[in-house]
């Protein structure tokens, strides 16, 4: 299971330069930008052994679920970056692991996406309300949508004021 599979990948990290995260089957290289000549020569480089490592292990990457991500204001060329001869394309905001990051480094899209989510939950329990109990209700709120309210919170806490007011009109389940 899970522990057999990080065996199996804990060797990718071999020969890689830049940072490197691993975390389940999510795999994230990141470099400060300081000169873009070298930090995209280094990240060309990581990218090829891990096509190599693929190519070892018979492990398929898929290019289309490759990102590249900015956190800078300011438009600039960057140099493309490849993987097995595919570019790897440019997006304005990046999930990871949950929480969506943009280039700004404010919550605003981070929050109306888990605003929605929130709703179309809360919607589905008045579909049950009167099917269910309110302990069964009650239980399902907790599973279900206080996490997507309470998850990485302390990462994204840090938001505006108005961006908290908005994100606290959310409903709590009070019946």
């Amino acid at each position: 299971g899970p522990l057999l599979f990080l065996i199996f990948i804990n060797d990718i990290v071999n020969d890689i330069k830049a940072n490197i995260r691993l975390f389940a089957d999510d795999t994230s290289l990141y470099i400060i930008v300081e000169d873009t000549v070298a930090s995209v020569a280094v990240l060309n480089h990581d990218l090829s052994q891990l096509s190599s490592w693929s190519k070892k292990w018979l492990v398929t990457f898929n290019p289309s679920k490759l990102n590249l991500f900015f956190c800078k204001h300011q438009k600039q060329h960057h140099p493309s970056l490849y993987l097995d001869n595919v570019p790897i394309s440019q997006v304005s905001t990046h999930t990871h692991l949950g929480v969506t990051f943009t280039p700004d480094g404010k919550w605003q899209s981070h929050i109306s996406s888990n605003t929605n989510k929130v709703w179309q939950r809360i919607g589905i329990l008045r579909t049950l309300k009167c099917v269910v109990s309110r302990s069964a209700l009650d239980k399902m709120y907790i599973t279900f949508i206080r996490p997507l309210l309470e998850y990485a919170d302390i990462i994204w806490d840090n938001c505006t004021i108005e961006l908290k007011k908005w994100h606290r009109s959310c409903p709590t389940w009070s019946g």
